[in-house]
């Protein structure tokens, strides 16, 4: 709900640091440091906070120290991480349109990237979906967001008919899902 989500959250731009202490860098900062714990592991997370904070402590840092901190904590390349969370403004907006397979036990979602093109794309690993019959969740998988796609189409083969879909039903990631059938 920022008013300033045009903006990234390092913005390379603006000279003044009063502008950027705003409502898009805190709360944004703290969905990006638990969407990070998710894409890690709580694990390697930890790790990584503890030893930036021994390596850092009352000292002036900037962003990349702090990701490489992170990358060797998790072993892995997060710079397409940082990248999106950091550098681009916004956040996902997601169109989400569903269906069932009628001959088959299968839900198709066809998910479009609806942000403004200034934005860029996202990529986001698993985006967690639930499957809901007669008010009862009856199952849940995960999709894969694709930066380098504007829509994608994931069928989950196995799923019984249902009347309700629900993209990231327990608010773990910063997006917004507009979803129907």
């Amino acid at each position: 709900r920022s008013e300033v989500i045009d903006r990234p959250m390092v913005d390379t731009v603006e000279r003044d640091p009063n502008p950027l202490l705003n409502a898009n860098v805190y709360p944004k900062g703290a969905w990006v440091l638990h969407m990070l714990r998710g894409v890690v592991g709580d694990s390697a997370f930890y790790r990584g906070v503890r030893d930036y904070y021994r390596g850092y402590r009352d000292s002036s840092v900037v962003s990349g120290q702090f990701q490489r901190v992170m990358e060797r904590a998790s072993r892995q390349d997060l710079g397409w991480f940082f990248q999106q969370w950091l550098y681009q403004p916004g956040h996902p907006r997601l169109d989400v349109a569903w269906s069932v397979e009628p001959t088959a036990p299968s839900v198709t979602l066809r998910v479009r990237q609806a942000q403004p093109e200034a934005w860029g794309r996202w990529e986001i690993p698993a985006v967690p979906v639930e499957f809901v019959r007669n008010g009862e969740v009856v199952a849940r998988r995960t999709f894969r967001l694709q930066a380098r796609y504007a829509e994608i189409v994931a069928t989950f083969v196995g799923i019984g008919p249902v009347d309700e879909v629900r993209v990231d039903p327990e608010g773990t990631l910063l997006i917004t899902a507009a979803v129907g059938r």
